[in-house]
């Protein structure tokens, strides 16, 4: 019985670990995400700035328009799988842990 709690507490330890390490590499994806969002508006303002100025005709304005939704729509959507909720990792080692001491 002393080993597998020893190895239950090794199975934590390393969970724990992982879920660190993939809270970071989330966190830094979902910034590089939202920093993609941030230009894809950016241009969006330009082209509607240079239809304003008669920079650009209106129908260039729409496809441009257009094409700049669909890719902002694209990055949102990965923005939704990356944003995951935050969960109470702690429970779930402790239920992980009595499915593995059960006989």
């Amino acid at each position: 019985m002393c080993r597998s709690r020893k190895l239950l507490e090794i199975f934590r330890l390393v969970v724990r670990d992982v879920n660190a390490n993939q809270g970071k590499h989330l966190t830094a994806e979902k910034k590089d995400i939202l920093n993609r969002i941030d230009t894809l508006n950016n241009k969006l303002s330009k082209a509607r700035g240079l239809l304003l100025t008669d920079g650009v005709d209106l129908a260039d304005c729409r496809i441009m328009k257009s094409q700049i939704e669909e890719e902002i729509t694209r990055e949102e959507a990965k923005l939704s799988v990356v944003t995951v909720s935050v969960r109470n990792i702690e429970q779930l080692l402790d239920n992980a842990g009595n499915a593995l001491e059960k006989p």
